[in-house]
């Protein structure tokens, strides 16, 4: 039997997106895991990096035939789908393969559950990994939040990039690889309530997330709301090998907590990391290895580790509460000092525009795979820097050294300088990991926003000849010595490094003619400056904070 199509009000059933009754016909549809070797893959256009959905003839299109394959029935869309939210399209989607196959609805837990997959999907995109273990709110504790989600019965699926009806067509049907497991969640009869938290995050790693969580309860009974709210925290210290942060409380405005017996924890944990909260791996990838000490709470609100922390290190504090909001805390980066004339700056990131819901595009035309294309070589990799603008940071700096104080603005693109002066045309947009020549009128200290900058491990796309790029605070003590290391592993070699506004000017790092580099362990690149790297071939860097650091650099 097709679905028939009908209005969306009409589906909405039991906190769920239901669809109609499942026939004896659709009974024999197939629930089992398609046999090893049979893979249901089409080449699907999207465009990467937009917040897009495909054409609902597309989508018919592409479940159909996966359909057809496993015996069930044509998908058909309800009237008003493209009206439904990001999270109402997964769940009505999930649903309707659970319909055909004769199984129950899940329902939408729209408070904890949701805010809880809201959340990891969050930090995927603050921090740049792609796991189902958090660095600061592990898997296991996530199910022991709230006496109703404790296990068994506790499953998770997550997604990027995809949008939602191609996130769920994975799950479904293109799955061997992940040996089918996210099919095994979503197509489990004895699951019956859900929690999705989709986030687009422009700028981040892959900029669309949603994740999934699954639970088996019959008696389950969601919050009355959603704690949003993320915790607050004081100040952050290191003393004598511990460190410590106090003033750690829930946020003020979760009512969930407030009941006389709360179901829902406060603050669930506290972590204290230095520098990356997840280490660069090979290619650039972020994931897998976390750089996190948990903490224990000694005295109310003030929670502790034994740690090391090393000369130029940044100490991080996080404080995560019951429903996986969190707060990241650290020491505001250290004023950029600068002189009158021409000074390269390395700018910060600014916040992960992080959106439970954006604005979609519908793609019409769409390229032949899905693979995703690169950035362009000559510029960053789009993540937008705190000061967004050319003239934001023109306006960041007179408010601090005096209205006026800003010559130009520059930067060095494919080869050739591109300037905004303030007051004319030609403003342009700043990204991290580019290096900006400010000229100012008389020297002084400019400091970054504290209350936005976050970190963020650039991708610098670095071509033949030189390049004007950066590695902006909290990334510290990085010596010349182990950024040679780091581009001969990618197979790229360097000819020269200098700090100043020109390349070969200032602070200058090359070999000599027998190729030796002398004593270039101990030269570290000033902290919050731009940097030139005269490239031999080229490459795409992601500098590695921790690896950067009096001992790590020596062992090298």
């Amino acid at each position: 039997m097709r679905i028939v199509r009908g209005t969306v009000a009409g589906l909405l059933i039991a906190s769920g997106l239901w669809v109609a009754g499942a026939s004896s016909a659709e009974a024999a549809c197939l629930t089992a895991n398609p046999p090893a070797g049979v893979l249901v893959t089409e080449a699907i256009g999207f465009t990467p990096g937009v917040y897009s959905e495909l054409p609902d003839k597309t989508i018919e299109a592409i479940f159909t035939k996966a359909r057809a394959t496993q015996g069930c029935p044509a998908l058909v869309l309800p009237a008003g789908y493209d009206a439904l939210s990001y999270q109402e399209k997964v769940l009505w989607l999930v649903n309707s393969e659970r319909e055909i196959r004769a199984m129950p609805p899940l329902k939408l837990d729209g408070a904890l559950l949701s805010q809880i997959a809201l959340n990891h999907s969050r930090e995927m995109a603050s921090y740049g990994y792609e796991n189902h273990n958090s660095p600061i709110f592990p898997l296991a504790k996530r199910q022991t939040v709230d006496p109703g989600l404790q296990p068994p019965g506790f499953a998770e699926n997550i997604s990027f990039v995809f949008p939602a009806s191609l996130g769920v067509y994975t799950w479904i049907y293109n799955d061997e690889a992940s040996q089918w497991g996210h099919r095994d969640n979503a197509l489990n009869p004895n699951f019956n309530w859900v929690g999705i938290g989709p986030v687009f995050a422009a700028g981040s790693k892959d900029e669309n997330y949603f994740t999934a969580d699954f639970i088996n309860r019959g008696t389950y009974q969601p919050p009355a709301v959603a704690d949003t709210g993320a915790p607050v925290l004081g100040p952050v210290t290191y003393s004598n090998g511990m460190a410590s942060v106090t003033g750690v409380a829930d946020s003020p405005q979760n009512k969930n907590y407030k009941a006389p017996n709360p179901a829902t924890v406060g603050i669930a944990g506290v972590v204290f990391y230095t520098n990356s909260i997840v280490e660069v791996e090979s290619g650039g990838r972020l994931e897998g290895k976390y750089n996190t000490v948990p903490a224990t709470e000694t005295a109310p609100g003030t929670w502790t580790a034994p740690m090391t922390v090393n000369t130029g290190e940044v100490l991080h504090a996080v404080a995560v509460d019951g429903s996986g909001n969190f707060t990241d805390s650290a020491p505001p980066p250290p004023p950029i000092v600068m002189k009158q004339g021409e000074n390269p700056v390395a700018v910060p990131a600014g916040p992960a525009e992080v959106t439970a819901e954006a604005p979609e595009e519908e793609i019409t035309a769409a390229p032949p795979t899905m693979a995703l294309t690169a950035a362009s070589p000559h510029r960053s990799n789009g993540v937008r820097a705190i000061t967004p603008t050319a003239a934001a940071l023109v306006r960041s700096i007179d408010d601090q050294l005096g209205r006026g104080a800003v010559r130009y603005i520059r930067v060095y693109v494919s080869g050739h300088w591109r300037t905004y002066r303030p007051g004319r045309p030609g403003n342009f947009p700043l990204y991290v990991g580019e290096g900006v020549d400010v000229s100012v009128r008389h020297a002084g200290r400019w400091r970054a926003s504290t209350n936005a900058a976050r970190y963020y491990a650039p991708r610098l796309h670095l071509h033949r000849g030189w390049n004007f790029v950066a590695a902006p605070y909290p990334i510290v003590h990085m010596t010349c010595h182990a950024t040679r290391l780091e581009l001969a592993r990618l197979g790229d070699k360097l000819e020269e490094l200098s700090v100043g506004p020109r390349p070969g000017s200032g602070f200058v790092m090359r070999p000599n003619k027998k190729g030796e580099w002398g004593n270039d362990l101990t030269k570290v690149l000033p902290v919050g400056k731009g940097f030139w790297v005269k490239d031999a071939g080229s490459a795409t860097w992601t500098p590695n904070p921790v690896a950067y650091g009096p001992r790590s650099a020596g062992d090298a």
